[in-house]
């Protein structure tokens, strides 16, 4: 029987606790878990506001992906803790799934989404977008060495043109990541896109190249009536009735009726000795004590630079220094609730801002046209507001210092602007999410091999998860922390 800590009570720390529970009755492992988070509850970024009358706002993610394996895993989990009455969803062939917008001097531009927009030249393109699908089909692999990295932009510009580097892949960059497709890794934001450049030759050819499944997973997949429905009905996005906040939730409860599981909340973790065989000392606080706590293991789902503060500088300096240059941006979000229809409902997702525009804001989500069901039958419009990231300090200086007023009248602001809506709106959420978002700046890969290589070559018992090393989407969030404990266990 092992002691298994594990650092954060985010959707990646909740589902490593999932997993080693599932698996360990799987092989009837009887190891101990502690689970410790710093704040007083769980979920991390996936915040849901829920007002008395029923109505939802999402403080965080908005939604999660439908298509893909880590998807289908995360779907597969969903079912699991019984939610699948509890989701709702988006069709592809719903407005919400097929309508993107960008924003370029004040027009909205709906981005290609049919077979007739690629072939017939659409605004803000100069040429038809099937013009930059042939350019990639044929031009060659690109010259780049295993050990040599390329950002979005200039990756996406090589193969398909400067227009869909800075119409398509710029906003891409600012929706997911908030940040500059200019400094972000091709190789660590997208993987498959670049695998399949490497492996083909072209983006085209290697995206439609059959995936292999692992068998621990496939199996499931097949059994799964969830996914059945998924694919017969051709879901894009989902969410749960009240929220995404639920997931984090229900995980949570069923994690504490679990006899060997432990979950700390409001307790923090100061620092971390370890001893010569790999186990470790997690020295951790509270509001009115620090107590010490041996594990023999230890899944870490904190923010790189938050874990680097853990580890000591003087016996691991390469973890320490290279965990700590791993930065995180700061996100201002602004829930907006106006009366009536203050937008069409097949409007579409909503819009996002292209980096070069310098915009004070990222984009707006249409909510009220994804997730009716969060009006809870009200006559309102929802929308969001997202402001920030990368730009966040330009903008609006220091985020500690910002005042919520400042961010919420840039977002009326942008509301009336963008969206031509005069009327105030009747309820309003500002939130600064501080640090929210890793970069996955040029050579992020590299580093996480050379802290890979660090821990295998110092035997630490250590293993990393969440956003800081594993892809910023919840389902690549969940998938990975399921990798890394199948592979725990099998060790």
């Amino acid at each position: 029987m092992k002691k298994i800590a594990i650092l954060g009570g985010g959707v990646s720390g909740l589902s490593c606790a999932h997993y080693l529970t599932k698996l360990g009755k799987k092989l009837g492992r009887s190891d101990r878990i502690i689970l410790i988070e710093a704040s007083s509850a769980v979920g991390g970024w996936l915040k849901s506001h829920q007002f008395d009358d029923g109505v939802v706002h999402e403080l965080g993610p908005k939604s999660i992906r439908a298509s893909g394996l880590p998807a289908h895993n995360t779907l597969l989990m969903a079912e699991e803790l019984n939610l699948a009455p509890e989701i709702i969803n988006v069709k592809h062939s719903d407005a919400a799934a097929r309508k993107r917008l960008i924003c370029i001097d004040d027009q909205l531009h709906t981005l290609p989404n049919s077979l007739k927009s690629l072939i017939f030249r659409t605004p803000p393109f100069s040429k038809p977008l099937i013009t930059a699908l042939y350019q990639d089909f044929t031009t060659k692999r690109l010259p780049i060495g295993d050990d040599e990295d390329i950002s979005v932009h200039d990756f996406m510009s090589l193969r398909f043109g400067e227009e869909v580097a800075k119409y398509l892949a710029g906003p891409m960059c600012r929706g997911i990541a908030a940040g500059d497709s200019k400094k972000l890794s091709i190789k660590s934001m997208f993987p498959p896109i670049y695998q399949a450049e490497r492996e083909k030759g072209s983006v085209i050819k290697g995206m439609f190249s059959p995936k292999a499944i692992p068998a621990s997973i496939s199996d499931e997949i097949a059994k799964s009536s969830l996914l059945s429905k998924v694919k017969s009905e051709k879901w894009s996005i989902w969410s749960l009735k009240n929220g995404l906040q639920q997931l984090p939730q229900r995980l949570y409860s069923n994690l504490i009726k679990e006899s060997n599981i432990d979950i700390q909340l409001g307790h923090k973790v100061d620092h971390i000795m370890f001893k010569d065989d790999g186990s470790a000392v997690l020295h951790v606080s509270n509001s009115t004590s620090i107590k010490p706590i041996s594990v023999d293991y230890i899944f870490s789902a904190l923010p790189a630079a938050n874990l680097a503060k853990c580890i000591s500088a003087k016996a691991y300096p390469i973890i320490h220094k290279t965990l700590g240059s791993v930065k995180s941006v700061s996100v201002a979000v602004v829930n907006l609730e106006y009366s009536g229809t203050v937008i069409p409902r097949d409007m579409g997702f909503g819009f996002l801002t292209p980096s070069y525009t310098n915009s004070v804001i990222l984009g707006i989500v249409f909510d009220s046209c994804c997730f009716k069901d969060h009006d809870a039958a009200r006559d309102i419009t929802r929308l969001t507001v997202m402001m920030g990231g990368e730009w966040f300090e330009d903008h609006f200086g220091d985020p500690v210092n910002v005042d919520q007023q400042l961010i919420l009248n840039v977002a009326k602001d942008a509301v009336k602007r963008h969206l031509k809506v005069d009327a105030e709106p009747i309820r309003t959420l500002a939130n600064i999410h501080k640090e929210c978002i890793p970069q996955y700046y040029l050579g992020h890969g590299s580093k996480l091999e050379t802290i890979k290589k660090e821990i295998e070559s110092t035997r630490l018992n250590l293993e990393l998860l969440g956003n800081s090393f594993a892809g910023l989407g919840v389902n690549d969030s969940i998938f990975d922390a399921r990798k890394k404990v199948e592979n725990f266990i099998d060790k």
